[in-house]
């Protein structure tokens, strides 16, 4: 399957398979091997995706359909519940493990608040939908841990993912102030359209992605930097 799906891909964008393989620091020897069958490893199947800008569902996944197959082939986005469906039909235990998050307590936002050094209303909307005045800090939870806690959870709530949009803004500002350009995250190979979104000041909150656990992993092992320097700026 994966051979078929990565010469459809190279097809599709224009490319011959061979230099993308040497691009990435791949012997095309393997693509003899593909076509007969057999594996290819994790890694360099991630390199591979992370080339094209897609999932690695696309190579793999028995449940996606002609027209999908087609749309990603072509770096045309599907929509985020279509996103999740597919990955819900393949990956259904790590889905189930996912939490969602839907509002916070006030003592908890103020954490959150004072452990980023920003304002307390920078953090919800107007109509403070993600406060619970009824609901009840987690102690056990550092500062540091409950801002990893918060940006894992699927938002089902526009205020919670407001929230995390406002977390993501002040990482994005912090990496900026330690010299991390747009163009150096985007080597990392974090999704374009959302990294620029966050470092543009100007993009509308309600419009844009969060930051995700994956992604900051990712700058984490690009960059020499701490969560700490994540949410604080400093070390």
């Amino acid at each position: 399957m994966f051979y078929e799906r990565f010469i459809q891909m190279c097809e599709s964008r224009g490319v011959k398979p061979t230099p993308v393989l040497k691009s990435l620091g791949i012997s095309p020897g393997n693509m003899a091997r593909w076509q007969t069958g057999a594996s290819i490893n994790s890694a360099t199947l991630q390199k591979i995706a992370d080339h094209f800008e897609v999932s690695i569902d696309y190579f793999l996944s028995d449940d996606l359909t002609d027209d999908d197959l087609q749309r990603m082939a072509e770096n045309v986005k599907i929509s985020g519940v279509e996103s999740a469906m597919v990955t819900a039909k393949n990956y259904p235990d790590f889905v189930n493990s996912i939490m969602s998050g839907k509002v916070i307590s006030p003592d908890t936002l103020k954490r959150v608040a004072n452990y980023l050094r920003c304002p307390l209303k920078f953090f919800v909307r107007e109509d403070n939908s993600v406060l619970d005045s009824g609901r009840e800090d987690n102690p056990r939870l550092s500062d540091k841990e409950l801002i990893i806690d918060i940006l894992s959870r699927i938002p089902a709530s526009k205020g919670y993912k407001y929230l995390q949009v406002t977390i993501s803004r002040t990482i994005a500002d912090n990496l900026s102030r330690n010299g991390i350009s747009l163009d150096m995250l985007l080597e990392t190979k974090i999704a374009a359209e959302k990294a620029r979104d966050l470092y543009d000041k100007t993009t509308d909150n309600t419009k844009i992605l969060a930051f995700t656990n994956s992604d900051l992993i990712r700058i984490l092992q690009h960059f020499p930097i701490t969560y700490d320097t994540l949410f604080t700026g400093m070390e």
